[in-house]
């Protein structure tokens, strides 16, 4: 096996990011949580630099939402809230 890294996939910051695209080493994004085995968003390697900041979209069969923590209502785009995750993936309880 060669000595390489190929795409490492996990969380970083926007500055990691730009810093090892410099050096032509692509970082995907993703966000989850212990319980979202193994996440429950990605963003393709394709829109890494353009989409800096952003955890992606939801994997296949799991539905992600950011809510009101009191009213449990989906929030308008860009509005701070509660991230709610459905899904065969999220552990029960």
């Amino acid at each position: 096996m060669p000595n390489s890294l190929l795409t490492p996939t996990r969380g970083w910051s926007p500055a990691l990011v730009e810093f090892y695209a410099r050096r032509d080493v692509v970082l995907q994004q993703s966000w989850g949580l212990t319980g979202t085995a193994p996440f429950a968003a990605h963003l393709p390697a394709e829109h890494t630099l353009d989409k800096l900041g952003s955890a992606g979209i939801a994997v296949p069969y799991t539905e992600v939402r950011v809510v009101d923590a009191v009213t449990n209502e989906p929030v308008k785009a860009r509005e701070p809230g509660e991230i709610v995750v459905r899904g065969p993936n999220v552990t029960a309880g």
